[in-house]
């Protein structure tokens, strides 16, 4: 069995503790501590503290449990199951009290619905035919109605019966009495349908007067409730398999429109104009405008969050400064160009190199007002290719071939302007540096170094060269069918002229550029080529988490930091066989912070080497630091790429180093705190696998 305790005095004392049987005396200061006794042979029940003076001693955490060793501090299960117990009663109450609200709820529904579907009832057309045709007054009016067509037709009856008294004496007049009488007949009878025709008319429109204030009759509540209920499905929005129908009352539907969802409008007609009057999407609702244009204009549009245009460039809205290498935002340069590529730039950006890039870059299909800046006292070492952009390109990074590459340091194609200053570059020992093609390119202050041809132009290129240099084995220049404008110095090499070019030379047009006094350069002795560089992902082999001295978690993840008193260091091992012996150029070590283990913040993490070959023995012994790799946040899969990293990794391919370890070497928590400010936890090869990505010649 084994005791323990976290412990503090007001003043310096000691303590007598009894564990089972067993007695120590430790002492106790005025800082928070851990104290620990165990008991292999328990001879006693009870466990007692006694200070040996008048001192208070304030204690925390107290643990009894089995073993030789002290855990972290847990609730005893006796109480994480009475805790559970009164969660449970309480969960139990809580569920008979929302479930009486929820019947009495329900029979609150039930009422309100048959009271509406009663009122329903009596608000069918039938319901009210029936109501008005029962009603007293409407009663009334058929009975006058009836008194009325009574009265004319005994009228009619004895209008009949004197016609018939008198036909024998309209018989026997003559043609002319006989036609008199006809007509006086005829409009006695008129004068008698007119009035019974008035009469009836009047009693319709009484009738309809009657019926309007029967329908009035009608409960209010129950014509109310109706109107609530139509107003509600008046402004349900039907969703149908294609989209979401919005129809509003006198707007024309646009030919072509297309609604895919509640927050996605496609538009593919080939001719229509879209202007703030037709669409205007609000800040943050999430809408994504597609645009298919073949013709169409657009007028005012306002899209505040997507606009999704297949046949059109993509505006480029990353940021206007980016660093590139050891510590920047990017550990590529194309990757920057990735983000640029195919864009619309309106805005000035600087790409600033950190260290030497190793890699093949192109930078392609940028248009707009904007201006690209690469910058920085580094070199490429591979090749850049520029093609196809509209917008100022400015360089000045050095360039060199590594050996093996048949393509050249730099190549330009169909290119609106492009400019390098003090570029120095070197070639493999044949080929051609600079190939520019159908563009406007400036050099100025450039050397070339180690290549059959300096610069290449073709193909109504437009060149303007000022004072290069350099030791060129064929022709400084070789031209077809291009505009060349060169003024000061040229590379120790002649002119070699594929197809007649336009030529002016120091002012004066046309002239021979071999007049043009030739440089060597500032390079001294034939720089020598580079060598080949390549790439190797390298992952983690075996990770786990030292502690104390010589042990070690039987987890496969790295922790660093200090949990209660015990010290954590993280270590993991690589494969190095491809690196064996390389010359290391740049390196990048990717990790990911397990969530919920240690603080919220971020932490730093410190990179060592060790030389320890696998989980067995202190890895502290014989490590040596290579600084701050940075911080990483809770739950974050980050790249860290340093200086020291990069050295730690050469002494992996030296053979100097074993492993990498991160150790954060922090003092104990303090206070009522269990671990300490960069107490961490990472994955390892149970996780997501620390990897090494690593260029190397």
């Amino acid at each position: 069995m084994v005791f323990s305790v976290w412990w503090e005095s007001e003043t310096a004392t000691t303590a007598e503790v009894t564990v089972l049987g067993k007695t120590d005396t430790a002492t106790v200061t005025t800082e928070w501590s851990r104290y620990y006794l165990s008991n292999d042979n328990p001879s006693g029940l009870y466990v007692t503290i006694m200070p040996g003076s008048s001192a208070t001693i304030y204690l925390y955490m107290a643990q009894l449990e089995l073993g030789d060793r002290p855990s972290d501090w847990r609730v005893a299960p006796e109480d994480t199951d009475a805790d559970i117990n009164n969660v449970q009663s309480t969960l139990s109450a809580s569920i008979d009290v929302v479930s009486g609200q929820v019947t009495e709820q329900a029979t609150a529904i039930n009422n309100l619905t048959g009271r509406v579907s009663t009122a329903e009832e009596k608000i069918t057309p039938e319901a009210i035919v029936n109501t008005v045709r029962t009603s007293t007054a409407y009663q009334a009016d058929l009975d006058t109605l009836s008194d009325a067509a009574t009265a004319a037709q005994s009228t009619a009856d004895d209008a009949a019966a004197a016609a018939a008294a008198n036909g024998q004496r309209i018989t026997e007049q003559q043609t002319q009495i006989t036609q008199n009488a006809t007509a006086i007949t005829q409009k006695a009878d008129q004068i008698a349908v007119d009035s019974l025709g008035t009469r009836v008319t009047n009693a319709e429109a009484e009738l309809t007067t009657q019926a309007t204030q029967i329908a009035a009759k009608v409960s209010q509540t129950d014509f109310n409730s109706l109107e609530d209920r139509v107003e509600v499905a008046e402004t349900v929005i039907k969703e149908t398999p294609g989209g979401v129908e919005v129809i509003v009352s006198g707007t024309t539907k646009l030919k072509g429109v297309t609604t895919t969802n509640e927050t996605t409008v496609e538009i593919t007609d080939s001719e229509f104009n879209v202007s703030t009057e037709t669409i205007n999407f609000a800040a943050g609702d999430g809408e994504t405008f597609k645009l298919d244009n073949d013709g169409g204009s657009m007028q005012h549009l306002t899209v505040h969050d997507k606009l999704f245009a297949p046949n059109m460039a993509e505006k480029y809205m990353g940021p206007t400064t980016i660093t590139v290498g050891a510590g920047g935002t990017y550990n590529s340069l194309q990757a920057v160009f990735d983000t640029l590529n195919n864009k619309v730039l309106v805005d000035e950006i600087e790409i600033s190199l950190r260290s030497d890039c190793y890699e093949y870059a192109t930078l392609c299909g940028v248009f707009g007002s904007g201006t690209i800046h690469i910058t920085g006292n580094y070199t490429i070492n591979g090749g850049l290719t520029i093609n196809s952009c509209g917008v100022r390109i400015m360089l000045s990074p050095d360039i060199a071939c590594p050996t093996g590459s048949i393509s050249p340091a730099l190549m330009i194609t169909y290119c609106q302007s492009v400019t390098a200053s003090a570029v120095t570059m070197r070639g493999n020992g044949s080929g051609i540096l600079v190939s520019v093609t159908a563009s406007k390119l400036a050099l100025y202050g450039c050397e070339f170094y180690n290549a059959d041809y300096a610069i290449y132009a073709q193909e109504n290129t437009d060149l303007c060269c000022v004072d290069l240099a350099g030791d060129i084995n064929t022709a400084s220049l070789m031209c077809s069918l291009s505009s060349i404008i060169w003024s000061g110095t040229r590379p120790s090499a002649g002119v070699y002229e594929v197809e007649p070019c336009l030529y002016k030379c120091n002012g004066s047009d046309p002239n021979d550029i071999e007049t043009c006094p030739s440089d060597s350069g500032s390079g001294g002795t034939q720089p020598s080529p580079p060598s080949q560089v390549y790439e190797a992902s390298l992952s983690a082999t075996l990770t786990g988490s030292n502690y104390g001295t010589s042990s070690w978690m039987s987890e496969q993840s790295m922790r660093q930091g200090v949990y209660g008193t015990t010290q954590y260091a993280g270590c993991m091992w690589f494969n190095t066989s491809t690196i064996s012996g390389k010359t290391i150029k740049s390196a990048i070590l990717t990790l990911k912070r397990v969530s919920g283990t240690g603080g919220s913040s971020a932490v730093n993490v410190n990179l060592y080497t060790i030389t320890l070959t696998g989980k067995s023995g202190n890895p502290k012994t014989n490590a040596t630091s290579y600084g701050s790799l940075g911080t990483i946040s809770n739950g974050e899969i980050q790249d860290f790429s340093t200086s020291g990293l990069l050295s730690a990794v050469q002494a992996l391919a030296d053979g100097t180093a074993k492993g990498l370890m991160i150790y954060a070497n922090d003092p104990n928590p303090t206070g009522n705190r269990q671990y300490s400010a960069n107490y961490s936890k990472f994955d390892g090869t149970d996780g997501v696998v620390p990897v090494l990505t690593v260029s190397y010649q």
